[in-house]
């Protein structure tokens, strides 16, 4: 059995990383002050996930994103920006961004015990981003040596919840879909995308949700400690 992880917010915390980065950027900005801040940060997030989508979607470029997050949250503070300035901005943000991202702690726990047992697993990463900063996650967290397969949205030009996205990574292993398991973290790139492209799908709902998706999903773990079909 193959079995598939995502990265970010799967194996490492990657919106309390967004978090940490756009904290530091509004205080060396001084954007907000205290009373504020936590809305401001939700507004980041947004905007983030916002243009993310429409990179991911094949709508903007890699630049284009990464600039118009931060137009449009300088602008709609009141301030002006341009390109040139959005763009530093935007690298000392992606810098502390990608320091900050770390496993959470059941992570390299369950990566061990899959890993013990010799013949029976395979292991592998679908993620949706750049090559770069994808990599740079698994080896700055030690967590490289773990997979087998390693396949990112930017490197095979499709992106979750593709279905082409999964098809590729069970090639790459070679194995037929119905012979992997997929665990992701976000209900409808992950679950609903491994689950339609034929995969044994598993969502992890670290916050607990109660939604009918969650009524929906037979396997739902809020821990990766509970995964039960492995």
């Amino acid at each position: 059995m193959v079995v598939f992880f995502d990265l970010d917010d799967t194996l490492v915390d990657s919106d309390g990383a967004h978090t940490k980065a756009i904290s530091q950027i509004i205080k060396e900005y001084s954007l907000t002050g205290a009373n504020d801040s936590e809305a401001i940060m939700q507004r980041w997030l947004d905007i983030k996930n916002k243009y993310l989508t429409l990179y991911f979607n094949n709508k903007i470029s890699l630049e284009q994103q990464r600039i118009s997050r931060v137009t449009e949250f300088w602008t709609g503070l009141g301030l002006n920006i341009d390109e040139e300035q959005a763009d530093i901005i935007y690298k000392q943000y992606h810098h502390i961004f990608l320091d900050s991202c770390k496993p959470f702690e059941d992570t390299i726990p369950l990566l061990k015990k899959l890993s013990s047992q010799v013949g029976k697993f395979k292991l592998g990463i679908i993620t949706n981003g750049t090559s770069l900063d994808q990599i740079y996650k698994l080896e700055k967290n030690n967590l490289m040596s773990f997979f087998d397969f390693i396949v990112i949205s930017e490197k095979v030009g499709v992106s979750k919840p593709s279905k082409e996205i999964f098809q590729i990574a069970a090639l790459m292993a070679g194995v037929q879909e119905s012979d992997c398991v997929y665990i992701g973290n976000d209900y409808d790139l992950d679950y609903i995308g491994s689950l339609n492209a034929g995969m044994k799908a598993v969502w992890l709902d670290r916050n607990n949700s109660t939604n009918i998706r969650q009524m929906n999903s037979p396997e739902t773990i809020s821990t990766l400690l509970h995964i039960s079909l492995l």
